[in-house]
């Protein structure tokens, strides 16, 4: 039975265990080691797994307004356009931005593509955060632009959730790597 609900992610939580889980010794961005990584691109640049991923990101984030959604580069920007096309999807306008780590060093030297965030309440995604490093310097990122970050949404939490919540800024994750795991 497929299932297009919102709040509905077994298919997504299928997708993910079929597609995205590799198993073996991998060293994550925090420099730690572990012995499966989520490639979660696998889903996120599927056809299927987008629709889901953006409907399970409007779900999560629907006790929040905002005007923009924006995704660190280069795991969380399908998942920041999933969110914009599932908004769409609903007969909403929702741009997106792109955040790089840095500053392009050519063209106009932006850090953030896509729309101007300035003065805006932006929902920050991100594909899987194990340490929250990486969300906390999109966050920085964001507010560097004026912008509010309203709320964070992971797509699968590995641990990153606690020092993003531990700003004060609200975060909620689809999945823990524990449901997608079995553990």
């Amino acid at each position: 039975m497929t299932s297009t609900a919102p709040h509905d992610t077994t298919e997504l939580a299928r997708l993910i265990r079929d597609r995205a889980i590799v198993r073996g010794q991998v060293t994550l961005s925090s420099g730690a080691t572990s012995d499966h990584y989520f490639d979660l691109r696998r889903v996120s640049l599927h056809p299927r797994g987008f629709t889901l991923i953006g409907h399970a990101i409007r779900h999560e984030a629907r006790v929040w307004h905002y005007d923009a959604v924006a995704g660190l580069v280069l795991g969380a920007v399908p998942v920041a356009l999933a969110t914009m096309a599932a908004a769409r999807d609903l007969g909403q306008e929702l741009p997106a931005a792109a955040i790089r780590k840095e500053a392009k060093q050519h063209g106009l030297g932006k850090r953030i593509e896509g729309t101007d965030l300035t003065g805006k309440r932006v929902l920050l995604v991100e594909d899987t955060s194990t340490t929250g490093a990486s969300t906390l310097d999109a966050i920085a990122a964001v507010q560097a632009e004026r912008a509010e970050v309203v709320g964070v949404v992971l797509l699968v939490d590995r641990g990153g959730a606690d020092p993003v919540a531990a700003t004060g800024i609200p975060v909620r994750s689809v999945f823990t790597a524990a449901d997608l795991l079995g553990k």
